[in-house]
């Protein structure tokens, strides 16, 4: 089999495994594997350039369909990359339709062709790679929260700037030449520089998130939520691995914030819950999650767990965001109309919250058993045939079994 139909066939096992339930294999491994062939043959190389144009601009596309494979499966899992960017020296394809190579025409900057999405996602996943370097290295060198926030920006700007150069098909025929997954593209790197604000870490000097951060965070899973949803309306959406993942995160990562927000306003003796507004909008973003993962169920039932996880510490983030709510609004009304009590005069209507913890709290959701969640989010391992945490401390003892 020649070198450049081995990798391809590797490339289409691979979205094989993305767009089907069915565990074939790890697609982790099988672009790894896509990509130990790509540097075997020198794919990622200028020095192994050939001189015909059209298979020289194939070679050009099969190893970035790989490499953006890798960054992607890298950083959802957390894994090193299979080749590091220094050692990659090969160019990018030009912008042009095959045809036109052929005839020797010269690309027209603006104008969208059948490699325009493999180019403009090179692109993406270079910065973000970049990025998370940049600011991997801030971290573990425990620099200062304004160092963190001002890299971070730096490279947000950065990727602004590659949302607004990017061409969108005037008339799109699948999901990936919508406008909408150019904008869940966007806005899943931002969650990937605001985490490194948002989210806790060991290294960091400051691991107190601002407001603005996490609001900014949960804009940004919100609008990846809005998307789906357009496309899935449009009928351009069927389950597939990565909008499961872009899902999940993206409903997890606004419970956090939920949770957050109201923290940090604590700490602060700022209050203890959520404006109108936002509450309003993580409502909203919670319940159109639930309704996306429920949908997905329909169809996958191995989303079902995750989807159960979901519900039940959605329910469990909203219950006491709507007392503490509830009673900060009539408190509020309470001072505002002279000490009498108005439980009926309210800033916020609560039937949207009602309706939303009901769905979470509804039939054919199993609640899960401690060991459940441990093996969920892999926090246990197993001893002996019993799942038992990581060997932690508290007040100087070991964690029991669960």
């Amino acid at each position: 089999m020649l070198p450049p139909a081995q990798i391809q066939n590797l490339l289409l096992v691979f979205v094989f495994a993305t767009l089907h339930d069915v565990g074939i294999a790890s697609t982790w491994e099988i672009i790894r594997q896509s990509m130990r062939v790509c540097v075997k043959y020198g794919f990622h190389s200028r020095e192994t350039a050939i001189g015909d144009l059209l298979q020289e601009h194939l070679r050009r596309r099969i190893f970035w369909s790989a490499y953006i494979s890798d960054r992607h499966c890298s950083q959802n899992l957390g894994r090193p990359v299979a080749l590091a960017e220094e050692d990659i020296t090969i160019d990018l394809p030009i912008n042009q339709d095959d045809d036109k190579i052929k005839a020797g025409e010269p690309e027209i900057p603006g104008r969208y062709t059948e490699v325009t999405n493999l180019v403009r996602h090179t692109l993406l996943r270079r910065l973000g790679t970049n990025a998370r370097i940049a600011l991997d290295r801030l971290s573990r060198q425990r620099a200062s929260l304004v160092e963190q926030i001002e890299t971070a920006k730096t490279w947000t700007d950065a990727l602004e700037a590659w949302y607004n150069s990017s061409i969108v098909k005037p008339t799109p025929t699948n999901a990936y030449e919508t406008k909408q997954y150019l904008d869940i593209n966007f806005h899943r790197e931002r969650m990937k520089f605001l985490s490194y604000l948002v989210l806790p870490s060991d290294n960091a000097q400051n691991t107190t998130a601002s407001i603005d951060h996490l609001w900014q965070y949960t804009l940004s899973a919100y609008q990846i939520l809005l998307a789906y949803q357009k496309q899935s309306n449009d009928s351009f959406l069927k389950p597939n691995w990565m909008y499961v993942q872009d899902v999940l995160k993206s409903g997890f990562g606004i419970l956090y914030c939920a949770v957050g927000i109201p923290e940090h306003r604590r700490q602060h003796n700022e209050g203890v819950s959520l404006t109108p507004s936002e509450l309003d909008t993580v409502v909203n973003a919670l319940k159109l999650c639930g309704e996306t993962l429920s949908k997905i169920m329909a169809e996958w039932q191995t989303v079902q767990r995750h989807t159960n996880a979901f519900m039940q510490m959605s329910e469990a983030v909203l219950e006491p965001i709507a007392s503490t709510t509830r009673n900060a609004t009539r408190e509020q009304s309470h001072a505002e109309h002279g000490g009498e009590r108005l439980e009926e005069t309210m800033d916020w209507n609560f039937d949207a919250l009602d309706s939303t913890l009901n769905m979470f709290q509804g039939e054919g959701i199993e609640p899960f058993t401690d060991a459940e969640w441990a093996e969920l989010f892999e926090l246990a391992v197993e001893v002996d045939g019993e799942l038992m945490m990581p060997m932690q401390t508290v007040a100087g003892a070991e964690l029991p079994p669960l």
